[in-house]
């Protein structure tokens, strides 16, 4: 198989499905957001950036809240927030979603279904306002430490949240879910990318739910611009963004007690 050529089909056939704006690359260049302070390093369970500083999340927060058939009936898409900031403590349990749960296995076992545990789907938490958290940072996740990677900052003139999800209000984080393409190709081959899908979609599925278990709103975008994702997380060549889920406090409905 020709792991390359078979990564380079997928990509076209992603950009298809998804907005792309030459404009928006060009002014991406010229926002002034600083580089990341180191290349990644790739294997076959997740991506790592040995030199970023890193911010451990607390496991005692992965337990939602209320039961199961309470978080599904609270789950619903949600676009106005209220500009506050989300504790830290809801964004370590909102992101123990995807934590690594069994140690020592060669992919790490992990609380949702991936094709032949390749687990191409990688996360990155872009934050406006979490406490605990700078603002305007973006992080990378590593599901084997249940840690965020600090990656680079912005100016917040550039309001890099609004990049990527223009269409809410007072979001207090974005997470982006991409997919390592190679991780999975040598295996499935052009079965990589709904592969890739499914585990996006149920992933993101998860994420809703803890969200909702909190109190948090949350909202799945698919309408976001790639190429403006993939210049602001610096992706290579063969990750590409699935979607992403916005994060923060409900606004409350005018007159609401």
């Amino acid at each position: 198989m020709n792991v390359p050529e078979v990564i380079e089909n997928i990509r076209k056939l992603h950009a298809l499905t998804v907005n792309t704006d030459a404009l928006l690359d060009q002014q991406m260049m010229a926002s002034g957001l600083a580089g990341q302070p180191s290349s990644p390093d790739q294997d076959a369970a997740c991506k790592r950036y040995p030199q970023a500083p890193h911010v451990m999340l607390d496991r005692e927060q992965a337990s939602p809240s209320l039961p199961i058939g309470a978080a599904l009936a609270g789950r619903m898409s949600c676009r106005r927030y209220e500009r506050i900031p989300i504790s830290f403590g809801d964004l370590c349990g909102v992101m123990a979603a995807a934590r690594q749960i069994e140690a020592g296995a060669r992919s790490g076992k992990r609380p949702y279904p991936s094709g032949g545990a390749r687990y191409p789907v990688e996360l990155y938490v872009v934050a406006s306002g979490v406490q605990g958290l700078k603002p305007d940072f973006a992080y990378h996740y590593r599901p084997d430490l249940h840690a965020l990677e600090q990656l680079w900052s912005a100016d917040p003139a550039v309001h890099p949240i609004e990049r990527i999800v223009p269409d809410t209000d007072g979001v207090s984080a974005i997470v982006v879910l991409t997919a390592v393409l190679a991780r999975s190709v040598e295996r499935y081959g052009y079965k990589t990318y709904p592969l890739a899908l499914i585990e996006a979609g149920c992933l993101g599925q998860t994420i809703q739910l803890l969200a909702a278990a909190r109190g948090l709103g949350s909202i799945i975008v698919g309408g976001f611009v790639a190429s403006r994702v993939s210049r602001l997380l610096d992706l290579s060549a063969d990750e590409i963004p699935l979607l992403t889920i916005g994060l923060g406090r409900p606004r409350q409905p005018e007159g609401a007690a």
